[in-house]
């Protein structure tokens, strides 16, 4: 069976192998099992759409990566779709922080690291980009994993929120729940815009984002 963690490592850091070979440990043809072709596949892809993007990657350029055939790709990923969707599933999949931000300063911590993540792999957020639009319909592939992503993310930020209104650390303009959908609506919002004029300081405006929705209390909390 394949080594889930060094698949997992491979699509994470964008390994540029990724072939049934790395996978099944140089096993090739019936012995290569289907769950270790698809996830040479998968690690195939992200790699090649990091270093290129998903407009400039074909089929075939995934196969050739992959070392497995055009049809094989497609038995198992009909759709670009579906195969993008699949990587961001995977990339979704990895072990969740075992602690939220509870402070202001951890929050922008946290912040920071996670848009400095996007705009230094801009090929693969532009995807995110795309297919979180497309999966508004709910008949996309990806639907499901951009709700479970959209709660995921929210459901964090709610609690922090609420943690930094508990410490009376700041004052926040709405319910944690509504704070957290704002400040994730801003954050895609921007992001996109960054995409189109990439001329601004992404990093500090989403944290700009984040002051105006949780403003820093300028009197003493009351106990």
């Amino acid at each position: 069976m394949v080594d889930s963690a060094f698949v997992r490592v491979n699509l994470l850091v964008g390994h540029p192998c990724g072939t049934i070979a790395d996978v099944t440990g140089g096993r090739r043809g019936p012995y290569a099992g289907t769950r270790e072709r698809r996830a040479a596949i998968m690690a195939a892809a992200h790699g090649l759409v990091t270093e290129q993007g998903h407009r400039a990657t074909t089929a075939a350029d995934v196969a050739e990566r992959a070392g497995v055939t055009e049809s094989a790709v497609l038995y198992h990923f009909p759709s670009k779709e579906h195969l993008y969707t699949a990587v961001f599933e995977h990339l979704l999949s990895g072990p969740a922080p075992r602690e939220d931000a509870t402070t202001v300063a951890q929050v922008e911590a946290l912040l920071t690291r996670l848009v400095a993540r996007d705009t230094t792999n801009p090929h693969l957020a532009r995807l995110y980009q795309v297919l979180m639009a497309e999966s508004s319909d709910p008949a996309h592939p990806a639907h499901d994993t951009f709700v479970r992503r959209t709660d995921l993310i929210t459901g964090a930020m709610t609690r922090s929120f609420a943690a930094i209104q508990t410490s009376g650390e700041a004052v926040l303009a709405a319910s944690p729940e509504r704070c957290a959908r704002l400040l994730v609506g801003a954050w895609d919002g921007l992001q996109a815009q960054w995409f189109i004029r990439p001329d601004f300081d992404l990093a500090a405006d989403v944290l700009a984002a984040f002051h105006a929705i949780a403003p820093a209390r300028t009197t003493p909390a009351a106990h």
